[in-house]
């Protein structure tokens, strides 16, 4: 997804949430991590029990444990709810996404998609929380909006970059009274991350790996994110790109078709969009890996998330990299 779609997305849902009067200036900004204002009788209940956490070096309460949460989105912030035991009442909702089988029964759908919230369908719910992943939440304050009227908001950080996921999800779990769920997620996942050594073997020995992505004519190579991290505990040999130019990310160094050369250091490329128009060009299609066929997908949901997302994308590399036998 390129940067312009990114923001052509959150475009639209800043004038969804704005058409229905939900969204107010920088001056509703009370600090990071948090929409503070409460209001309805769920809301006043939430808070006569309440904790205080840090994100980014700001403090902040939401309720210790609320009764009525929603989840706005469903990566991030659904992977982190359940991970907390939350009682949802109501999340977004995708279908692909391998965290729908872990939605408690009887959770409403929200309805639209993670890039349009539906804001009378949130409070509809008379939600006491609102779950939200910590990038939703980043571009509200780049844009000095802020939902204000619903409930408190759980911003659920990744760290400094996606690749401290570990680290910032066991601080975020223990900081809200939960270590025990963290000591138990964390071992669940290093036991799939010793399954799934054992299964890649000795496949990649040697050998190297690139995390791509492309999409309208831009091919990238994700830097130091959530997916690399993975792989580094595989023990997999992942290779990464300085960044090189202006529409370049913090997570990704972006390439035209005439820059594919750069891909051929790969041995194994993990590609996100794999069915996009550009990979039947005959430039992409001259990359060593491509031609070797020594290529596997990215499924969306798997790109980003925390130890539920981690231990199912574990599981899953173990069976993409069976292409090189």
């Amino acid at each position: 997804m390129t940067t312009k779609t990114i923001d052509d997305e959150f475009a639209r849902i800043v004038g969804s949430l704005s058409r229905r009067g939900f969204l107010t200036g920088a001056a509703a900004l009370a600090g990071v991590g948090l929409l503070s204002a409460c209001s309805g009788q769920s809301s006043e209940a939430a808070t006569e029990d309440m904790v205080e956490i840090e994100v980014d070096g700001e403090k902040y309460r939401i309720p210790r444990d609320p009764k009525r949460v929603v989840v706005v989105e469903a990566r991030g912030g659904l992977d982190f709810a359940l991970l907390a035991g939350y009682p949802i009442v109501a999340s977004n909702w995708d279908e692909k996404s391998h965290l729908m089988t872990m939605v408690p029964e009887g959770t409403a759908k929200l309805g639209g998609t993670n890039n349009e919230p539906n804001a009378e369908a949130i409070l509809s719910h008379e939600p006491d929380l609102l779950v939200v992943g910590e990038g939703w939440w980043k571009y509200y304050q780049e844009h000095s909006l802020l939902g204000t009227d619903i409930a408190p908001v759980l911003v659920v950080g990744m760290g400094a970059t996606d690749s401290q996921w570990k680290q910032a999800m066991i601080d975020q779990l223990t900081a809200l009274e939960r270590k025990d769920v963290a000591d138990e997620v964390m071992a669940d996942y290093n036991a799939q991350i010793a399954a799934s050594k054992e299964r890649i073997g000795g496949l990649l020995d040697g050998k190297t790996v690139i995390v791509a992505g492309v999409d309208d004519g831009q091919f990238w190579i994700q830097r130091e994110t959530f997916v690399t991290s993975v792989m580094r505990d595989l023990g997999l040999n992942v290779v990464t790109m300085a960044p090189r130019g202006p529409t370049d990310t913090d997570y990704a160094t972006f390439y035209g078709l005439e820059d594919l050369d750069v891909f051929d250091q790969a041995d194994f490329i993990l590609l996100q969009n794999i069915d996009a128009p550009d990979t039947q060009s005959a430039t992409w299609k001259r990359v060593r890996a491509v031609q070797a066929g020594h290529v596997g997908e990215l499924p969306y949901d798997l790109n980003s998330g925390l130890a539920l997302t981690a231990t199912a994308l574990a599981a899953d590399l173990a069976e993409k990299v069976q292409v090189m036998r």
